[in-house]
């Protein structure tokens, strides 16, 4: 099993942050400008955007049924009157 390193799971931490929208706008530029000055960094970022793209695209969301809906409602409706 591959060890990684300190420097590469800060890289993968960031690259979790930029697709959660939650890095910083100061740091995403520096993040943007880092990638782009290293070619493996920003085949690894591509290869993370291609895999996130294909789940989303495969992975459908599940709407509940109606009657899970109903109950949901009648549920809260209860708890509210008791």
């Amino acid at each position: 099993m591959k060890k990684t390193s300190g420097k590469s799971n800060q890289f993968y931490k960031k690259v979790n942050l930029f697709f959660d929208n939650e890095l910083p706008v100061k740091e995403k530029k520096a993040f943007i400008e880092s990638m782009q000055k290293n070619p493996d960094h920003l085949a690894l970022f591509n290869h993370e955007k291609t895999f996130r793209e294909l789940l989303k695209s495969r992975l459908q969301e599940e709407k509940p049924s109606r009657s899970l809906i109903q109950k949901i409602k009648d549920r809260i409706k209860n708890e509210k009157t008791a």
